[in-house]
């Protein structure tokens, strides 16, 4: 499986980001945010086709969410934090919004 690996960093004085992508299916892109323990994150991915979900992975590469579409929670760890972005079915062009508060 393709990977293409990608840090997500928030501008100066912001806390969250905006995201565009692509993935082919059979393909994930990946990014990487650094968060503390105790820290809140949200994460919405949209699609056009409605078929881009993500997997959140936890700095002990402990899944904490598989295959949605919306998640937030606090975090558990301090560290990388590894958001896999796939599709349910075929290809999708995606729009994700990341934020840790």
């Amino acid at each position: 499986m393709a990977k293409v690996q990608q840090r997500i960093q928030f501008k100066k004085g912001t806390h969250s980001a905006e995201i565009k992508g692509g993935v082919a299916r059979g393909t994930v892109n990946t990014y990487l945010i650094k968060a503390k323990k105790g820290q809140k994150m949200k994460i919405e991915i949209q699609s056009l086709e409605k078929n881009a979900v993500f997997n959140i992975i936890d700095p002990n590469t402990k899944t904490i969410v598989k295959e949605s579409k919306a998640w937030s929670g606090e975090l558990s760890e301090t560290g990388d934090y590894e958001i896999a972005v796939g599709t349910e079915r075929g290809g999708a062009s995606y729009n994700m919004s990341v934020s840790i508060k």
